[in-house]
């Protein structure tokens, strides 16, 4: 994101374990300020990363001025070292047990004492840090996460016409985007809201990878003729989908970073949503947020029945993801690195 909005600035990408075809890497090359460095002398097992000084010594002969980390692998040697270095922090395991420094958490504190800044995708994520792991709350910013700037894009009724058949997607459905759910009580939960449903018209989209569980509980709860599951959808396909939806329905309940709602909101589609302390943040007064799957189904009912409500909500979401604009975001993150360049 930096590199398409910051096109003066270098960015290198340290991949010790995965080659430049690798799908996640791919991407990052239709930049031409981006590069990708690999270890010269050997492949760098987790360990190493965490506490050798190899990889900063490319750094240093590379001329990096900020050394960036996601989640938790900062080698140990940048607390001594004079480059700038920032810890982005996307998500963070919950205590377990009697142990309040299990050793993924345990990585994370390390992490957060090495790093001179950190940033977190939002404020609860913050707090998190500041009160479970007595990090400096003077290190934290939190810059949020963007929506995809595919949504952006121009959509005409004819485009959306051909993605949708070709996806063969029922007339009229609600939508409810799990491809970055990693549990299958996501699934259970929106198939309980569903099945309490009573306007009988309306069908429900499923993205998830795991179509044989969304077949399974919608058997289980006597749904399945007004389910529909695609457990492969391409990407860019996804805003069409959106844009031809009735509503969107969101129930992760670990969701730190809920851009499915944003992607909606800046679809024009409304949201309705389990009420979680991330997505009232990132949703504002823009999404209706609902404690139960059964509360669910009636909001899904009320905004099916009222299409004036329904165009309030989607309209006040439309204004809500302008915050999330992906040039904003960069900007906002940029300043975090700004004092290491004065």
């Amino acid at each position: 994101m930096l590199a398409e909005y910051y096109v003066k600035h270098q960015f290198i990408v340290y991949v010790p374990k995965l080659s430049s075809d690798h799908r996640t890497i791919m991407p990052l090359l239709t930049h031409s300020n981006i590069h990708m460095k690999t270890p010269r002398k050997f492949q760098l097992s987790d360990e190493r990363w965490r506490t050798g000084d190899g990889i900063i010594d490319d750094a240093r002969r590379h001329g990096v001025n900020v050394f960036t980390v996601f989640d938790d692998a900062m080698p140990s040697c940048l607390k001594e070292s004079k480059m700038g270095s920032v810890l982005i922090v996307t998500s963070f395991p919950e205590r377990k047990g009697m142990f309040s420094l299990n050793a993924p958490r345990r990585h994370v504190k390390q992490a957060c004492d090495i790093a001179r800044h950190i940033v977190t995708v939002n404020e609860q994520l913050r707090h998190r840090l500041v009160e479970e792991l007595d990090v400096d709350a003077t290190k934290v910013t939190v810059v949020h996460a963007p929506y995809n700037k595919v949504c952006d894009d121009l959509w005409t009724v004819e485009m959306i016409d051909m993605t949708v058949n070709k996806y063969s997607i029922p007339a009229n459905y609600v939508v409810c985007d799990l491809r970055h759910s990693e549990s299958d009580d996501d699934v259970e939960t929106l198939m309980q809201a569903m099945s309490a449903v009573s306007t009988d018209y309306i069908k429900l989209l499923v993205l998830y990878p795991r179509a044989d569980v969304v077949k399974r509980l919608a058997r289980a709860h006597n749904i399945q003729r007004r389910v529909v599951v695609l457990d492969r959808v391409h990407r860019a396909d996804v805003p069409a989908i959106y844009k031809r939806a009735q509503l969107m329905l969101a129930v992760e309940a670990n969701d730190d970073m809920p851009v499915t709602v944003l992607d909606a909101q800046r679809c024009g589609l409304p949201v309705v949503a389990l009420n979680t302390e991330v997505v009232a943040e990132y949703g504002g007064r823009a999404v209706t947020c609902v404690d139960t799957p059964q509360a669910m189904a009636h909001e899904v009912d009320y905004l099916l029945g009222h299409h004036e409500h329904r165009a309030a909500l989607s309209e006040a979401g439309l204004l809500n993801s302008e915050d999330y604009n992906p040039e904003t975001i960069a900007r906002h993150l940029m300043a975090v690195y700004s004092p290491h360049h004065a």
